[in-house]
């Protein structure tokens, strides 16, 4: 896959552009909503809606799908896209990258006769 093919426009559910235009391609999709049946694209916080309508657009005038920000910029608007409209939630886990999980840490919370071998 080419970079911008990797480019998720989903961060949700991890949906990149090129799965989109494949998506686009096979099922002749008919309108952006149709992305939702493409590994669920746009139906976890929403942030991404307006970008897939854009996405769709671009490949129904047959032209290569992308968006106009760089990630990062991305990335920071949808943290900020949840801090306004769903404060009462936490930011989204993969608003700064994967989850660190320090698995030692964690075993030394479970009691000794639980642990398996």
């Amino acid at each position: 896959m080419a970079p911008s093919e990797d480019r998720e426009v989903c961060l949700c559910f991890h949906v990149p552009l090129g799965k989109l235009r494949r998506f686009h391609e096979r099922r002749r999709a008919r309108v952006a909503s149709q992305f939702a049946e493409c590994h669920g694209a746009g139906t976890g916080c929403g942030w991404c809606v307006p970008y897939l309508q854009q996405v769709f657009e671009q490949l129904e005038r047959g032209e290569e799908p992308r968006l106009a920000m760089s990630a990062e910029e991305y990335r920071a608007r949808r943290i900020a896209y949840h801090k306004e409209k769903k404060p009462e939630l936490p930011p989204p886990a993969d608003a700064d990258g994967p989850i660190a999980l320090d698995l030692d840490e964690l075993l030394d919370d479970v009691p000794d006769d639980l642990k398996l071998d």
